[in-house]
């Protein structure tokens, strides 16, 4: 029995380990220790069939990849045909395993002469140890900062409790990270001097059957990887750390489906969204005993760290750039402006896109490599199918173009046109366009080209730190545009063809984009600008290889220049950084406020309240979105009411209830009896209650038209009046 074999079966010993502690002892740190155990054993494996020639945190990087799409996929594909209890994660935990015996890593029998391989050796200087003992303990000051900073009021951004130490801490830790990556050298070395290293390097090889890198050495590579990730980490962990309840609207509604299919295994009517994110969050809370909301709002963030590091080295690495200027422009990831900072379908099925767009350009991409990326992009439809259907028209085009076949042209041609209908399809397919019924929305708001250059001089002089991010935030889009530009120059010299899949799946999207614009779409205009952000959003993302591209190769040009150059590169990067991680997240200051309030403490209590107060009846609540966040978060999916308008919720939902659109007409203009009977009609209920938040609009005065309108007798102060709720019962 080989090697691997042999990590196999440990693999499915440790995977009836935690079923054993799942079924006998429901211990929660004993489950997560044999889960991430049984995780890398897995991502080991798969690395080493899919990129065993990478150092071994690139493997891992893509072999957990491949475990986490292959449980998305395989527990998408059980709830569709049946359900995904209880005895299908269990069932899944010890099937995995042994479908990975089936794919064996390719023959590693070449021997590898490491002492010829390692003539040149880059070392760990003095200094280099003191600049990454240095980093940690700024960046743990750092965590350590947001973790002081969480937080259970309503608040508009994460900068309103994180103190400005935490930037300054930031760009230190930037410009650390750069200088650490940057003193990577070589070292002569004779083969005598180096018999303890070369000894190591057999030890690692037998264990981990990695080669060394293209520097002749793995550690000082995986080291300098691992820090970039911790960063990215940083920089995407904000709203984890921050946010004591959750951020923003939809993580509510996705955990608490996320809880109900663990409860039942399944939802009815069963969705065509979201299973992928759905079904492996249920394994692995099932299978480890984690919470659902801790799985949940680590997945993206933790993912996107590990993922967009191992990704970039391994494709652009093959275009001839060195470690150095990849893992450096790495630290200025942030700088694009990516919402992976929180955990919702669309960000992780975006994930997935980015991640196939940028292997699928890596030159000589080897045969399973790219049946690698069709499985990515079929469990990305999983996911979210605006992410998976871009991911399959792309490859599709990449393939077309690589085949050699009569009339290609022509076929590429026709099949571009034909999947720029496929997203407003999704529309027709999900119901979303019924007749008689239209959005308003303006064309001249969503493609004002005039308008993305009209800011670049508002802020100039530079009167201020925050008026040079703002500079950049404001011209976000021309800038990234020139950019993708020269990226796409540059690719297009080596390889034509990607260039071109490139160019034309970003078009298709955009074409899609403005579609929507010109459909009769029956939902709100908001949620409608929505979905047209998605889809450029969505278009965005197949110009970030030529960014990434256009960044690194400005790089390494800048790292040949003398040294006052690269002092200012790292000052630059490090800058514009940690104005980018400021700008990615809600803000308020003298260019920008935040509209939405988080879901508070308060909330809460106000959900317990009433659930208390109804002693048991039926009832429907008009009320702001943070307080139906908070409904689903304590009482779940528990009641809906069957309407002419469908089934309505009992707390409003913001883009499809009527509800709100009553629940804004209180607020907006008087909360009145006949508004509030209204929506009790509508549900066939005799007890409705309407709760307004002190930050509302005009807040007080609605408060004091209530109590003339509903009187006392069924009011409730929550917290000396940070909500204020008012019943009426007939």
């Amino acid at each position: 029995m080989d090697m691997e074999n042999k990590k196999i079966y440990t693999t499915i010993s440790v995977g009836a380990l935690m079923i054993l502690n799942v079924w006998l002892f429901g211990n929660v740190t004993i489950g997560a220790v044999l889960t991430f155990a049984y995780i890398a054993l897995l991502a080991m494996r798969a690395g080493a069939i899919i990129a065993k020639d990478e150092t071994l945190y690139v493997r891992f990087a893509f072999g957990l990849f491949a475990v986490v799409a292959l449980f998305m996929f395989s527990g998408s594909v059980f709830f569709y045909i049946w359900r995904l209890n209880t005895e299908v994660v269990m069932t899944l935990t010890i099937l995995i395993p042994i479908i990975m015996l089936l794919f064996s890593p390719e023959n590693n029998d070449k021997r590898v002469s490491f002492g010829l391989l390692e003539k040149e050796k880059p070392g760990f200087s003095n200094c280099k140890l003191i600049l990454i003992a240095v980093y940690l303990f700024v960046i743990a000051l750092a965590f350590k900062i947001l973790s002081n900073s969480k937080t259970m009021e309503a608040i508009q951004s994460p900068w309103e409790v994180v103190q400005p130490l935490f930037f300054v801490l930031y760009f230190l830790a930037s410009a650390l990270l750069i200088s650490i990556i940057a003193l990577r050298k070589t070292k002569k070395t004779d083969n005598t001097s180096n018999l303890m290293e070369n000894a190591l390097n057999k030890v690692r090889y037998f264990f981990t059957k990695t080669k060394p890198d293209a520097d002749g050495n793995l550690a000082k590579s995986n080291c300098d990887i691992i820090l970039v990730s911790i960063h990215l980490f940083l920089s995407y962990s904000v709203i984890i750390f921050v946010y004591g309840i959750n951020f923003g609207f939809d993580p509510f509604v996705h955990q608490a489906s996320e809880k109900l299919l663990a409860i039942t295994g399944t939802i009815n009517p069963k969705p065509f969204l979201y299973i992928g994110q759905y079904s492996f969050i249920t394994w692995v809370t099932e299978i480890s005993g984690m919470a659902i909301r801790t799985a949940d709002r680590l997945l993206v963030p933790a993912l996107s760290s590990i993922l967009i590091p191992a990704t970039a080295i391994y494709v652009y690495k093959r275009f001839g750039f060195s470690y150095k200027s990849i893992l450096i422009s790495l630290t200025a990831f942030p700088i694009l402006s990516l919402p992976f900072f929180f955990s919702v379908p669309q960000n992780l099925g975006n994930l997935f896109l980015l991640s196939i767009i940028i292997l699928s350009i890596s030159p000589n991409t080897r045969k399973k490599l790219n049946i690698f990326l069709w499985f990515l992009g079929v469990t990305a439809f999983f996911i979210h199918p605006f992410s998976g259907i871009p991911a399959l028209i792309y490859l599709s085009l990449v393939q077309i173009d690589k085949i050699e076949i009569k009339n290609k042209n022509a076929i590429y041609s026709i099949f571009s046109i034909l999947s720029a209908a496929a997203l407003p399809l999704m529309f027709f397919a999900g119901g979303k366009i019924q007749a008689n019924q239209s959005s308003a929305i303006s064309i001249d708001g969503a493609l004002n080209l005039k308008q993305l250059f009209s800011d670049i001089y508002q802020w100039i002089p530079f009167q201020s730190t925050l008026h040079t991010v703002e500079l950049f935030s404001a011209n976000y889009i021309p800038i990234m545009v020139i950019m993708a530009s020269f990226g796409i120059w540059f690719i297009a010299k080596i390889d034509k063809s990607t260039a071109k899949s490139l160019i034309v799946s970003c078009i298709i999207i955009s074409i899609d984009a403005i579609a929507l614009v010109n459909l009769p779409i029956p939902i709100v205009s908001y949620e409608l600008e929505e979905f047209i952000s998605r889809f450029f959003q969505i278009a965005f993302l197949f110009l970030v290889p030529a960014i990434l591209f256009a960044i690194i190769k400005s790089v390494e040009t800048a790292l040949k220049s003398r040294k006052t150059i690269i002092l200012a590169i790292v000052f630059f990067i490090a800058l514009y950084s940690t104005g980018s991680l400021y700008s990615m997240y809600p803000r308020i200051d003298a260019f920008a406020k935040s509209r939405a309030y988080a879901t508070s403490k308060y909330d809460i209590s106000a959900v317990s309240w009433i659930e208390k107060d109804s002693e048991g009846k039926d009832y429907i609540v008009l009320a702001n979105q943070a307080v139906s966040a908070a409904a689903l978060q304590e009482n779940g999916f528990k009641k809906y009411f069957s309407t002419e308008d469908g089934d309505l919720f009992y707390y409003p939902i913001p883009t499809t209830s009527p509800f709100y659109k009553i629940y804004l007409d209180m607020v907006y203009e008087e909360p009145t009896k006949n508004r509030l009977i209204r929506a009790m009609d509508m549900a066939g209920v005799d007890i409705g209650y309407f709760v307004i938040n002190d930050y509302w609009l005009d807040s007080k005065k609605r408060v004091e038209q209530a109590k003339s309108e509903f009187g006392i007798d069924g009011y409730k102060k929550i917290a000396d009046g940070k909500l204020h709720i008012f019943k009426l019962s007939r």
